[in-house]
């Protein structure tokens, strides 16, 4: 009886209503409290996947569960200011249900959790969300946003109105935000948070969803040094001899491969083979010089582990989960190893086989010193990997030789890779799908086994990846050039690899290899262990080049003390200081004109015949599209790579000029031949 009294108390509480005849309940502070404690909680359940690590994060480290409540409740109480009380309400903890529940698909699919810059990403990334959710998922996502918003909608205009006590509002407000701001300070101080992300995953299990998103969001850049001043940059400089930089003996073409998701698979304890999938890889380690590669990224993030080798700095900097290419390289240029050698006469192109969009390298090169970019709507004859989602490396063979080719100097040529490309199907899947190496789990092995499938189509996509690397090698070794090759892998896969998976142990590893057609690697001395923002000071060293701030700095102080604290004040000087590493100048590297491709596509006639606008030319592709006064016809069909036609049914005289475009599957114009006079023709 007493049991039910209670009850029934706690149901008249929450039924109550206030003198406007609304939902008192929206009036307690103590309620915004309490519900912001239960919905911190499910968010953690979400973001570990689990209820006993969320009950861990709890009982482990409360403090810092308590200051992920407050984060929520700081942003509840702004529904105080709102007439529409319990709508704000409903829709601020909707929006964080929805991160949580964001997160917790995202971690399913790609490994790394959600951050506040994943959203930066949304238009290079759009297209390959069918990559990652089935048909079924995106539908059932598509359809839970209208119920949604549907319902939103509906509480906008049923719920009830509340008086607005501004001043009781203000209070409410600024006594959460101070608490909040003497909170966090301790939660710092005491170690129960940190904003050194330098693993996500871990950040996140450890210092609660709420906290990590937000700081995510607010915490970008590089963070100014306590000690920065011009003395102290000078003071570095002068430890590295800045002004001194020597000439090298010879200047061999450089070539970078970026290897999407590669590494030795026969490191994973947990699997066995039917043959080795990586042969030739490993016969490369044995013959050239390698080592193991600690990149900042695991499942995604190629561009970071991008960032980190060409610009030699170090992205645990930066903000949590931040993509300087989405950030500051849009608007900056950065020093970088391309940058560099254009300074000792070489030419420098980028090349990869997927869209020139995605994570807009087409708009950051230019900004990281590349002279050409070949991207995939440069290139003919593309074929595709047994998912049909991402196209073959073997196409990068023909293109690197081709930049090459395209000067007669010596070329640094950076080519990123993406037939590894997550999601992996299970291989059973895959129509015609032939599987070369058989996959197993290895004798004793009691895990999770769903995952098989998925590893046995990853893997065959690895052997694949092995092909094309000696295929390239023996391309080069045919050049009468010298050339100098580095492989690595820019992360592993999203497939839940763990530590105590590998029998390196490490999930932030992989390695690379460094080949020459010359005999380099037989005389040289090896490199050993190294991070991304190390490697191409250890290659250029290698090769006796010290162009570059951040080249000497690598070669000449990895053995200091205070190593990383210089590093970390140079950083922040090239990127978001006085630049006073380069005397103030902040054009020291200027935004370069780039090319899109290496062939030039040029329009040659053009003919009306049949109902068909028919341009010829050279180079074209199956994403050039026809320009007719500026309109595109993005319906434009491609016969060859010496013609092109479009359905074109006007007159003539609608014609004052045409172009062809290299038009992006994302929509974005990449580039545009001259445009050729239409009354110049012979019809």
């Amino acid at each position: 009886m007493k049991f039910k009294n209670k009850l029934t108390k706690i149901y008249k509480k929450l039924t109550a209503k206030n003198a406007e005849g609304a939902p008192a309940i929206f009036d307690s502070v103590a309620f915004y409290a309490i519900f912001s404690l239960i919905l911190e909680f499910v968010i953690e359940i979400l973001s570990n996947h689990s209820i006993t690590a969320a009950l861990k994060f709890l009982v482990f480290n409360p403090f810092g569960f308590l200051i992920n409540a407050l984060i929520i409740f700081f942003t509840l109480s702004f529904s105080f200011f709102i007439p529409k009380r319990s709508f704000t309400f409903f829709f601020i903890s909707i929006i964080w249900f929805g991160l949580g529940f964001a997160n917790f698909v995202l971690q399913f699919k790609r490994v790394t959790p959600l951050t506040a810059v994943d959203f930066t990403l949304i238009p290079s990334v759009a297209k390959i969300f069918s990559v990652y959710l089935t048909a079924f998922e995106i539908i059932g996502i598509a359809i839970l946003f209208i119920i949604t918003i549907s319902l939103l909608v509906f509480a906008a205009i049923k719920l009830r109105s509340y008086k607005v006590n501004l001043k009781k509002a203000a209070v409410i407000t600024v006594s959460l935000a101070l608490s909040l701001i003497i909170s966090l300070n301790v939660g710092i101080w005491t170690s129960a948070l940190s904003t050194d992300f330098y693993n996500l995953n871990n950040a996140y299990a450890d210092y609660g969803f709420p906290f990590c998103f937000v700081a995510g969001a607010f915490d970008r850049g590089i963070d100014k040094p306590s000690q920065y001043s011009e003395y102290s940059i000078a003071d570095i400089l002068n430890k590295i001899d800045v002004d001194e930089t020597g000439v090298p003996d010879s200047k061999p073409n450089i070539i970078y491969v970026q290897l999407e998701s590669f590494f030795d698979v026969n490191y994973l304890d947990i699997l066995s083979f039917s043959e080795n999938p990586v042969l030739y890889f490993e016969q490369l380690k044995k013959e050239g010089l390698s080592g193991f590669l600690t990149v900042p990224v695991i499942g995604s993030g190629t561009v970071n582990t991008e960032f980190e080798v060409l610009s030699g700095m170090d992205l645990d900097f930066f903000g949590a989960g931040e993509y300087p290419y989405k950030t500051v390289l849009k608007n900056y240029t950065c020093e970088t190893v391309a940058y560099d050698l254009m300074e000792i006469g070489y030419s420098t192109h980028a090349v990869h086989n997927y869209e020139g969009s995605f994570y807009d390298r087409n708009e950051v090169y230019p900004h990281l010193g590349f002279e050409s970019f070949t991207s995939i709507e440069y290139m003919n004859k593309v074929e595709y990997n047994a998912s049909g989602k991402w196209p073959d490396d073997s196409i990068l063979t023909s293109q690197i030789t081709d930049a090459l080719k395209s000067t007669s100097g010596p070329d640094f040529v950076m080519a990123v890779s993406v037939q590894g490309h997550g999601k992996y199907p299970p291989s059973e899947t895959v129509d015609g799908y032939n599987e070369r190496i058989s996959v197993s789990y290895a004798d004793g092995y009691e895990g999770e086994t769903d995952l098989l499938p998925s590893y046995s189509y990853y893997v065959n996509q690895i052997d694949e990846m092995d092909d094309f690397i000696k295929e390239l090698v023996s391309a080069v070794k045919k050049l009468d050039e010298e050339t100098v090759i580095v492989f690595y892998g820019d992360h592993l896969p999203s497939l839940f690899i763990k530590n105590e998976d590998l029998s390196n142990g490490n999930i932030y590893t992989t390695e690379y290899v460094m080949v020459s057609n010359f005999g380099l690697e037989e005389r040289a001395e090896r490199i050993g262990d190294i991070s991304t923002y190390q490697l191409s000071a250890k290659v250029l060293k290698t090769l006796g080049i010290e162009n570059g701030i951040l080249t000497k700095f690598h070669q000449k102080c990895a053995n200091e003390e205070l190593y990383m604290e210089w590093f970390h004040d140079l950083s922040y000087d090239m990127l978001y200081g006085k630049r006073y590493v380069y005397g103030g100048n902040k054009e020291r590297y200027p935004v370069l004109d780039m090319k899109m491709g290496i062939r030039d596509i040029k329009i040659n006639d053009c003919r009306l015949e049949n109902g068909y606008l028919y341009v010829t030319g050279e180079n074209f592709t199956k994403w050039s599209v026809i320009e007719v006064n500026g309109r595109l016809f993005t319906d434009t069909e491609m016969i060859g790579e010496d013609l092109i036609r479009v359905r074109y049914t006007k007159s003539p005289d609608n014609i004052s000029q045409v172009a062809v475009v290299q038009y992006s599957a994302t929509n974005v114009v990449l580039s545009t031949t001259e445009p050729f006079a239409f009354e110049h023709l012979n019809q």
